[in-house]
């Protein structure tokens, strides 16, 4: 289950990552034989074994998302109750049973739930992990096209400074969920740093804010931090913060609906007036951004 991400990781740096995600795996214990192994059948040692040592190296390199555990679906996705608006990627049409099995999957991970294992697996398992498999490859496209067209504003304020990108549109309806979004998030901020690094040394990365607009008309609106999100509620609430100050400022409707608080959902309608009431919280003084570093 680990590896899909990885490789979509690697493959943001070319040949140069997929050296080092092989090295990677090396460290780690993972043999090439072993790398398309279904994570839950994994004997529960060995499993935890390999998280430690995915942890270990894997922070070393940058690579803070190893593990899946908050990674939930909004129960009222749109990418979910809607079974039409699919589309062709590769050869491999997203149907809505592929979107259920995508996330039925999530379950598993997240939940250990036995229920949910029984239900998915009698899908197949070889669905299910062409399935998860997706997003990875996915979130990387969009990554890169996100960073070969610059999509990204810096906005730099008196005490604090963010990126932002806003999707009027996106490659594939599975990035309408907020799990996978935000993972597509963290992509285009480690690409973003990965370029910038080599003309700013010794400079932190920003945090990095992405608005995609979902069929129901509303902007859904993810932050993460530059850091493995792993180190905080601190970081998420900074978030949720900023999110509803520019909510109450700009008289926006917004909804926490999603895993956690760093992920909101803006109206369509008031989804300007948010924004440039986010934009002017980090011009201000009065209250500094928890984000600076």
């Amino acid at each position: 289950m680990h590896t899909p991400y990885t490789y979509a990781v690697a493959g943001l740096h070319c040949a140069s990552g997929k050296r080092d995600v092989l090295q990677y795996f090396a460290e780690s214990g993972l043999q090439r034989d072993s790398y398309n192994q279904v994570y839950i059948s994994i004997p529960l040692p060995v499993r935890l074994n390999l998280i430690e040592k995915l942890k270990k190296y894997g922070n070393c390199r940058g690579l803070f998302e190893m593990t899946h555990y908050d990674f939930l679906r909004r129960d009222n996705s749109a990418a979910i109750q809607d079974g039409v608006d699919n589309e062709e990627n590769e050869g491999v049409r997203t149907s809505f049973q592929c979107r259920r099995a995508f996330f039925d999957a999530l379950d598993i991970i997240q939940n250990n739930n036995r229920g949910g294992v029984r239900t998915a697996l009698l899908r197949g398992l070889n669905m299910l992990r062409q399935v998860v498999a997706q997003w990875p490859s996915i979130c990387s496209r969009q990554a890169k096209y996100i960073r070969d067209r610059k999509m990204y504003n810096t906005l730099c304020g008196e005490n604090g400074s963010f990126r932002i990108t806003v999707l009027h549109g996106v490659i594939n309806s599975v990035i309408y969920s907020a799990g996978v979004l935000r993972r597509l998030a963290l992509f285009v901020l480690q690409i973003i740093h990965h370029k910038c690094s080599s003309r700013e040394a010794g400079r932190s990365p920003l945090p990095y804010i992405i608005c995609c607009r979902i069929p129901s008309g509303n902007y859904l609106c993810v932050g993460v931090m530059p850091t493995s999100v792993s180190k905080g509620t601190r970081d998420r609430s900074g978030f949720a913060t900023h999110f509803d100050d520019a909510s109450t400022e700009s008289g926006a409707m917004i909804e926490f609906r999603a895993f956690d608080i760093s992920v909101v959902e803006v109206e369509g309608k008031d989804f300007e007036k948010w924004r440039s009431a986010l934009y002017r919280q980090a011009r201000r003084s009065r209250r500094p951004w928890q984000w600076a570093r």
